[in-house]
């Protein structure tokens, strides 16, 4: 993993910087408040680290001079520096003194990882995996969010070859394991919390569960007491630690909000709320996208899935799309016999059932996530080094994921 240390003298750069740092769960971040003339006599501290970003909130010669010594004195140290000055001869100067690249402030989060993953190849790492992630969640107990979750993403991982970890997140009884799986998990999230410090890929590798070749399930706590052991820091490292075997990772959220659910909320490119039509769940879906969007999740990534759709509904699926706004990404239909027959066997519904409506629904929801999941990532046209557009033409920007 690359370690990454964050400089900045303005206390409120520096939190901005890092917090824009750590939502990418592949760098171990650091923070140290600094001038880069204090830098140079924390240079035993700085060794330890691959990366060092500084932030220069008025770039003058004196600290490039700084930048400069700190760059001889730790060669294998590679240094980005944070500008709002952009002009030719100040960034030149930059790139004589040993910066590799500088970034205009405000910092735009693809810019910053775009540099850290350059960083990361100049270092010797590989490049950080390009993993992918969604969430389900519900905003009553009784939908089914575990039940469509585990299978979806199967259908997910056998439609288009990528490798899925679905990680259960439910923190009341979570049980997405057994409903794909017969086997016995070798451990759950909060034993994998309980052994943070070790958290790596092979690590990883020996906790999850292999229901299929590409699929894997990260077992929920067994009881609500457990839960509480699992942190967003473990989830953080958690993810470091998938990034480089899997495509996606599916969270089971369940229908908890916390600062657990949250992170992993604002670390998924997608939100799928599982829904019945009825009014209990109609008010209660009102209330959670209220939430969402107060919490700052860019509401065009939030989808809703009927589950159990029937004839016999209180709301028919068209009243749905007018109390919501929108209509359901999906419809499964209610296929009661179908799903417990599946779950009964611990057998995704695709190997029992290929062409029963609830296996057809299921893999028009997997087809959606795979569309969605098409891009490979964002870069505003704007965005970018300044060195680089120094020496190369301003490319096109890459399609906005919606």
């Amino acid at each position: 993993m690359l370690k990454v240390l964050l400089v900045s003298q303005a206390s409120d750069r520096l939190a901005l910087i890092a917090r824009l740092a750590r939502d990418r769960p592949e760098y171990d971040c650091s923070t140290l408040l600094a001038t880069p003339a204090q830098l140079l006599t924390s240079a035993a501290r700085l060794g330890e680290h691959d990366v060092a970003v500084i932030d220069l909130p008025g770039m003058q010669q004196g600290e490039l001079h700084d930048i400069q010594m700190l760059c001889q004195q730790l060669p294998k140290l590679i240094c980005i520096l944070v500008s709002a000055e952009s002009s030719p001869a100040l960034l030149i100067s930059a790139m004589r003194a040993g910066a590799r690249d500088v970034l205009p402030w405000p910092v735009d989060q693809h810019a910053l990882t775009d540099a850290l993953a350059r960083a990361s190849m100049q270092h010797g790492h590989d490049a950080p995996h390009p993993m992918r992630a969604v969430s389900f969640m519900s905003c009553k107990g009784g939908a089914g969010t575990s039940f469509v979750a585990s299978n979806a993403s199967y259908q997910f991982a056998m439609q288009t070859g990528s490798r899925v970890l679905l990680i259960d997140l439910a923190q009341e009884f979570g049980d997405a394991a057994f409903l794909i799986s017969d086997k016995t998990p070798p451990t759950t999230l909060p034993d994998v919390c309980a052994q943070a410090d070790r958290i790596d890929a092979s690590f990883l590798e020996g906790c999850v569960t292999h229901v299929d070749d590409g699929f894997d399930v990260l077992a929920g706590a067994g009881d609500p007491v457990a839960a509480l052991g699992v942190t967003e820091a473990c989830l953080k490292r958690i993810l470091a630690a998938a990034a480089s075997r899997y495509d996606l990772v599916v969270f089971d959220i369940g229908q908890i909000l916390n600062p657990l659910t949250l992170y992993a909320l604002q670390r998924s490119d997608h939100i799928y709320v599982v829904l019945r039509a009825n009014m209990p769940f109609l008010r209660a879906s009102r209330r959670l996208f209220d939430l969402l969007r107060r919490q700052g999740v860019a509401m065009d990534t939030v989808h809703y899935v009927l589950n159990r759709a029937g004839r016999h509904d209180a709301v028919a699926v068209k009243e749905v799309a007018k109390v919501i706004g929108k209509p359901a990404l999906v419809v499964l239909p209610d296929d009661g016999a179908v799903a417990a027959a599946a779950t009964s066997q611990g057998v995704p519904v695709l190997k029992l059932f290929k062409r029963s409506a609830l296996t057809r629904a299921l893999g028009g929801l997997a087809s959606s996530m795979a569309g969605a999941h098409a891009s490979p990532g964002i870069t505003p046209a704007n965005g970018g080094s300044f060195i680089g557009k120094l020496f190369r033409k301003a490319s096109a920007g890459r399609p906005t994921l919606v």
